[in-house]
C-alpha cells in the first residue's frame, strides 16, 4: 500500500529533477545568437527560392526566341545560388570545427586533441 510519505517523496523528487533539468538546459547566450543566425539564413534561403521561382515562371511563360535566354537566366541564377550556399556551408563547417576543437580542449592540459601532433611511427625491424 502506498503511503502519503511515498507519494510526497516521489512528487518532491520529480520537482527537484525538473528544476535541475531546466537549469542544465537553459538556453545559453551563444545558443540564442545561433537561433537568430539560423532564422536569418532561413529568410535568405526563402528569398533565393522566390527569385528562382520567379525566373522559372518567366521561362515557362516565354515563347519562341525568348525561351532560350529565359532558360539561361534560370541556369545562371541556380549556379549563383549554389555557389553562395556552398560558401556558407563551408563557413559554418569551419565554425563548427573550431567549436569542437575548443570543446575538446577544455578539459585537457596543453593542446586540444585536434591540435596535438601525431606521434611518429617507428618501423619495427
Amino acid at each position: 500500500m502506498i503511503t502519503k510519505k511515498t507519494i510526497l517523496l516521489t512528487v518532491c523528487m520529480v520537482l527537484v529533477s525538473s528544476v535541475l533539468f531546466a537549469k542544465q538546459y537553459k538556453m545559453k547566450p551563444d545558443s540564442k545568437a545561433m537561433m537568430e543566425h539560423r532564422q536569418q539564413m532561413m529568410a535568405e534561403m526563402q528569398a533565393m527560392d522566390k527569385a528562382l521561382d520567379e525566373k522559372v515562371a518567366r521561362m515557362n511563360a516565354a515563347t519562341g526566341e525568348d525561351r532560350l535566354p529565359a532558360a539561361i537566366d534560370v541556369i545562371n541564377e541556380f549556379v549563383s545560388q549554389h555557389k553562395v550556399m556552398r560558401e556558407k556551408m563551408m563557413r559554418i563547417n569551419e565554425q563548427e570545427m573550431m567549436r569542437m576543437q575548443e570543446h575538446m580542449g577544455e578539459g585537457m592540459p596543453g593542446k586540444s586533441m585536434m591540435q596535438k601532433e601525431a606521434e611518429p611511427v617507428v618501423p619495427q625491424e
